[in-house]
């Protein structure tokens, strides 16, 4: 059963380290808070892709249908080694406070899931064969890419709702993923504006009318999550203004996700693990070890559409 990383930590009630550890890790990005993870058995998750349904037709009394069956390929989803290691010095922990460990175990954590969910999106594995390949390499030039701009510009609403058109979920849970530029963007398009005159100021109707709305969930597009991917601010930014497109190099991507374990699903060999490994022989340190064996699966390949060539600009129509 595919479970979000948060409900997963409540399965380690009687581990509260474990427990606190993949608290720390599932809330660390607004993505790793919804993405619901399957526990798998062996390196990968093989999914089977359709290819071509069959035939079907119609036939005359006494006559015959064409045989004819379907064709089916298996992709494997690999799974990749996910972790890193903290040195502590004995100094430090002789003479710091009784939680200075601990503080730098759970920030190891959080920059554990915000490098992870940068691999959701730009993971590509001609750079690094480590990581895996993220949406942007796997949707770059398929069907399941809209272009808003051939040269890059703001983001059109029309493109924006093509996009949304072919995302077909399996059950999962449809969401709008953009950079929190994107959503500033959002709130600008559903304000109304005011048109000056020498005789009144005319307020003219904002161009996402009542399509934009901010709940207490979140932001929302015509009832639709808007997940806020990155923080701007952070080195391992997700969804930057850097992306090309017709020779412009300050575009980013709107990514529509359907998360479900029969769409867009993580994938886990266990839930993230901790090892004391004690103090080092080599320096005067103590070790911790965080390493989780993960990845994504793309069970569906309607779940997951790009839309690029979107620059920092007002949204049109």
């Amino acid at each position: 059963m595919a479970l979000t990383l948060v409900e997963a930590a409540k399965l380690y009630r009687n581990d509260p380290i474990r427990q606190s550890f993949i608290e720390i890790y599932g809330t660390s990005t607004n993505l790793l808070r919804v993405l619901p993870f399957d526990t798998i058995t062996g390196p990968a998750d093989m999914v089977i892709v359709e290819d071509e349904p069959g035939r079907a037709d119609f036939r005359l009394v006494n006559a015959s249908y064409t045989a004819g069956s379907g064709t089916v390929s298996r992709v494997a989803e690999p799974l990749v080694i996910c972790g890193g290691e903290l040195d502590i010095d004995n100094f430090i922990m002789a003479t710091g406070s009784p939680d200075t460990r601990a503080t730098q175990e759970m920030m190891k954590a959080k920059r554990m899931g915000h490098l992870f969910t940068q691999k959701v999106f730009k993971g590509d594995q001609s750079s690094s064969v480590a990581e895996f390949n993220g949406l942007q390499v796997r949707l770059d030039g398929t069907d399941q890419e809209v272009i808003n701009d051939s040269n890059g510009a703001g983001l059109s609403l029309l493109k924006l709702d093509e996009g949304l058109d072919k995302c077909k979920p399996r059950g999962g849970m449809k969401v709008l993923a953009m950079n929190q530029s994107m959503v500033r963007r959002f709130k600008q398009g559903a304000r109304a504006t005011t048109t000056s005159s020498s005789t009144t100021n005319d307020r003219s109707p904002a161009i996402l009318g009542d399509l934009f709305r901010v709940t207490e969930r979140g932001p929302e597009y015509d009832g639709i999550p808007i997940l806020t991917i990155d923080d701007t601010d952070d080195i391992y930014t997700s969804l930057p203004f850097t992306e090309t497109e017709g020779g412009s190099s300050v575009c980013t991507s709107i990514y529509v996700l359907a998360l479900g374990p029969a769409d867009l699903c993580g994938i886990q060999h266990s839930d993230l693990a901790v090892k004391d490994l004690g103090e080092q022989q080599a320096s005067p340190s103590v070790r911790t070890r965080l390493e989780w064996f993960a990845g994504i699966s793309l069970r569906n390949p309607r779940a997951a559409v790009r839309i690029a060539g979107v620059t920092n600009a007002a949204i049109t129509e």
